[in-house]
């Protein structure tokens, strides 16, 4: 079996390039201004980093990055830049401040049930919401819907249902 190095390194590339700019539009709607860096090859695997706390810590990208920046934007200053390098943004400081912000404002976890909801949200189709004035409108289409859902039901069932005939083994 051969493995082809250059097809997996492409696809890595290519998705260092997709995060760093979710990361570098990100910052932009935090700061509010157009920002102009260079990210190496290093700083994209850094960032990597931010995107694992955000799964593995159950918070947005742009709230973390927004925790981030509150502490470090103050400190370090540079023009058109992001402020902060790279290396800070996702070095061991930033992470057990994210960690400190988790703490203080989620006591009870509800931030893992919130982002389990957005993920389920983005995954399942949206139902169309029907509003009706009459109450008795909403209980005949309710009853129709219902009743169009279970004769499909019914039908899938007959369709499984064992037959008894002649020579059927499995009965």
């Amino acid at each position: 079996m051969s493995y082809n190095c250059k097809k997996s390194k492409d696809q890595l590339d290519e998705i260092l390039l997709q995060k760093s700019e979710i990361f570098l539009k990100t910052c932009k709607d935090i700061l509010g201004r157009e920002i102009h860096v260079n990210i190496s090859r290093q700083d994209q695997l850094r960032l990597l980093n931010l995107f694992a706390w955000s799964y593995k810590y159950s918070i947005s990208l742009k709230e973390l990055l927004e925790v981030i920046f509150k502490v470090w934007n103050g400190k370090f200053s540079r023009g058109k830049g992001l402020g902060i390098a790279i290396s800070t943004l996702t070095g061991k400081k930033s992470k057990e401040i994210l960690l400190d912000y988790i703490k203080r404002n989620y006591q009870n976890q509800e931030h893992i049930k919130l982002f389990k909801q957005t993920i389920l949200d983005s995954i399942l189709p949206e139902t169309p919401i029907i509003e009706m004035d009459d109450p008795v409108d909403f209980i005949l289409t309710y009853r129709a819907r219902i009743e169009k859902l279970r004769s499909a039901d019914r039908k899938l069932a007959d369709k499984f249902t064992r037959r008894k005939w002649r020579g059927n083994p499995f009965i």
